[in-house]
């Protein structure tokens, strides 16, 4: 199965909105191998991209399905070039009913002298 969606995207780094796409593979335990393309385009016109893969859970009796994730990113932005390679990892919940996403990520900078 594979879905698109755009939303907004806010951040220690950059605010500004994303589209992502995710091909997801269901298993035979009820989980799902997700594979993850996004770019977020910031509000000052740079465009940031990335890749990486994600678990999804089963869905809970409330229709939620969380999911944990990770990959690379990168951008041709001088002002967030530190970003080049950087990882990222995300968890968050999927309300399949309601048909909304909500991702919690986190950058991993290298730290620089």
């Amino acid at each position: 199965m594979e879905s698109t969606s755009k939303g907004q995207t806010s951040g220690k780094f950059y605010t500004g909105t994303h589209w992502d796409t995710v091909e997801a593979t269901m298993q035979a335990d009820g989980t799902a191998q997700l594979a993850v393309k996004y770019i977020h385009m910031t509000n000052k016109g740079e465009m940031v991209v990335g890749t990486g893969t994600a678990v999804q859970q089963p869905a809970n009796s409330k229709g939620i399905a969380k999911f944990t994730g990770e990959g690379m990113m990168w951008t041709q932005s001088p002002r967030l070039s530190k970003l080049n390679g950087a990882k990222w990892r995300c968890e968050g919940d999927y309300d399949m009913i309601k048909e909304a996403v909500e991702v919690r990520g986190t950058f991993e900078v290298p730290a620089t002298g």
